[in-house]
């Protein structure tokens, strides 16, 4: 007795009138099962009636009945071990109805049996090709999924540090065009007192106006001496004025000439200041300051630069370790073939993208995949087998019994050959002789 929790295959066959077949009995007991015959002689309608049996309603022909005939019906007996699991029986009619019907080994007609097939069939749909028509993104996916990596919060880390990055870039890129040319340090960062050298400027200001004022007096005590000598002059010719006028007139020009005297000399005492001394040493201490705040500001903005280089830098190392992690799991995991691997790009074979790879290596890797996902009813259907070699069915047939799966295999032939189900005219044919493969 098998397992009940084991793989099934198919057992036993009979279709009768389903698209072009006539009526057909088969009970396979091969791994890897070819159904040969001349093109439109019914070798896809075997495997349509196969999957339509089993598939439910994305798997139902658009017209399941031959031409010409009212009803047509497909049985197919799965088991394992060959001890009969489940009987699977669907009916049409050449208006459009159609039956199920699921019995278990015991006989019992089973309720819900698309519900039941579905359960059995997992998400195996028969077709290898599934994993070959989806979109890369999609392969990657089931092929993760498959080899037990989950990288979910690595690819969210990863898109947010990247995200991050970026914006740290742009701002460290802003922060090093704000650096601007190199400000060469000043000799000391001592700042000179302005205020200091402005009140010394102020103070030599004053004391060469009190130089100014006091030759100024001088001046006009000089004219006023003068004047008190024309005065006596005129004393002098006008005797007839008073005696005390001119005597009071020498008085004045006496003290005049003491007080010019005096005045002179002490002009000639003073030296005024040299202010374009005090104005060179003034616009020098200017320059010295602004040298500091420009190389303090030039200080500044390269920390700035230096700091968000920083954090660029890091948010890059992270981004490779996150890299450098996906890239250890994915040496480190089981895909269901071997050969197959990931990249940035998506699923690859032997190093090449999936999608470069033959279509007989595409087929290949659409039966592992489809086998790698466990379904309870493991039956494969490939459509249009011909431009699969030698060498490529030997694979299938090697990836087949390590899944303790089945493969019906549709290719084109002439003629019958013992190791292969002929189809001609609708109905099997049995081999006359042993043609090669």
């Amino acid at each position: 007795m098998g397992d009940e929790n084991g793989p099934l295959r198919i057992i036993y066959l009979e279709a009768e009138n389903v698209k072009r077949l006539k009526a057909v009995r088969l009970a396979p007991d091969q791994t890897l099962v070819r159904i040969e015959g001349k093109n439109t002689a019914g070798k896809t309608s075997v495997l349509d009636a196969i999957a339509a049996a089993l598939g439910g309603g994305k798997e139902q022909p658009a017209l399941p009945v031959r031409a010409g005939q009212k009803k047509a019906r497909v049985q197919v007996d799965l088991g394992d071990s060959n001890e009969r699991a489940y009987s699977v029986e669907r009916r049409w009619t050449a208006v459009g109805g159609t039956t199920l019907i699921v019995t278990e080994k015991s006989g019992e007609r089973l309720g819900s049996p698309q519900k039941v097939l579905d359960a059995l069939i997992g998400d195996c749909t028969f077709d290898p090709l599934e994993f070959v028509n989806m979109k890369p993104s999609d392969q990657t996916a089931t092929l993760k999924r498959l080899a037990g990596l989950d990288w979910s919060k690595l690819d969210a880390e990863r898109e947010a540090k990247f995200a991050e990055r970026t914006t740290v870039n742009r701002e460290a890129k802003a922060a090093k065009a704000r650096v601007g040319t190199p400000v060469t340090k000043p000799a000391s960062m001592k700042p000179i007192d302005l205020a200091e050298l402005a009140e010394k400027q102020q103070k030599a200001l004053t004391y060469n106006q009190d130089i100014n004022e006091i030759r100024r007096l001088a001046s006009e005590a000089e004219k006023q001496h003068a004047d008190a000598e024309d005065a006596v002059g005129d004393a002098r010719r006008t005797l007839a004025k008073a005696e005390e006028q001119l005597k009071q007139m020498r008085a004045a020009a006496q003290e005049a000439a003491e007080k010019a005297l005096a005045l002179r000399a002490d002009a000639n005492k003073m030296e005024p200041v040299e202010l374009g001394d005090i104005r060179g040493e003034l616009h020098r201490a200017k320059q010295h300051n602004e040298a500091i705040i420009a190389y303090q500001g030039f200080q500044e903005r390269q920390a700035i630069a230096d700091d968000w280089a920083r954090k660029a830098d890091a948010l890059s190392q992270r981004l490779e370790a996150i890299d450098q992690e996906k890239a250890g799991a994915l040496a480190a995991a089981k895909f269901p073939l071997q050969g197959l691997g990931i990249d940035v790009h998506g699923v690859t074979l032997d190093g090449i993208p999936f999608s470069e790879a033959s279509r007989a290596e595409q087929w290949r890797t659409g039966v592992a995949i489809g086998l790698a996902q466990k379904p309870r009813c493991r039956v494969i259907l490939i459509r249009d087998g011909s431009s699969l070699d030698a060498e490529s069915l030997e694979a299938l047939h090697a990836i087949a019994e390590e899944n303790e799966a089945q493969v019906f295999i549709e290719r084109v032939a002439d003629k019958a050959s013992p190791s292969a189900v002929f189809i001609e005219d609708g109905e099997i044919v049995e081999a006359t002789e042993e043609v090669p493969v």
